[in-house]
């Protein structure tokens, strides 16, 4: 499976600061500054479909970020591949009331080395301190693979299918 796991962090405005992308077997990817390029999202998302074994490739996000990464890089993702919010699968799938990211995370039980508030957020990545921006660089990497985490646990525990996914995907 060649799916993708996508976070993006906004620090000033509307705009994409950090973009973190994981899909299982492939390296760390992020990118920010002068590497936030729609030539680099895009290169890293076809390389993930090219790996892909089954007949649809899913882009994950929890919450707006799939839309504003479309915003961002003019890209059309949602005719291309099956692109779910994580907070509708748990909506339709589960009975939490919140949804939250860190809530999720809490109740089972994920690792989270770093957990920021978007203030915290912008104050480090703004600073001209390099292990600020690490760390913010790692918490976006880490909602990245929780991402991961959450969806395999909607497979494993609520029996929730590939086919499933597909049916709550966003229009495109």
């Amino acid at each position: 499976m060649a799916d993708v796991f996508i976070d993006c962090e906004w620090i000033h405005g509307d705009y994409i600061t950090i973009l973190g992308a994981y899909s299982v077997g492939q390296s760390r990817f992020q990118l920010y500054n002068e590497t936030l390029t729609r030539r680099r999202f895009s290169r890293f998302v076809n390389c993930c479909n090219n790996r892909n074994t089954s007949r649809y490739v899913f882009l994950f996000c929890h919450g707006p970020d799939v839309g504003k990464i479309i915003k961002h890089f003019n890209l059309r993702l949602k005719r291309n591949y099956y692109c779910i919010n994580t907070i509708n699968a748990f909506n339709r799938f589960t009975r939490f009331r919140t949804k939250s990211l860190g809530y999720l995370e809490q109740q089972f039980g994920l690792p989270r080395t770093h957990a920021l508030s978007s203030c915290e957020i912008s104050k480090l990545w703004s600073s001209d301190n390099r292990c600020d921006r690490q760390i913010v660089l790692d918490y976006n990497w880490e909602d990245c693979v929780n991402l991961w985490r959450l969806v395999t646990i909607l497979k494993n525990n609520y029996g929730v299918t590939r086919s499933d996914l597909k049916a709550i995907s966003m229009d495109p």
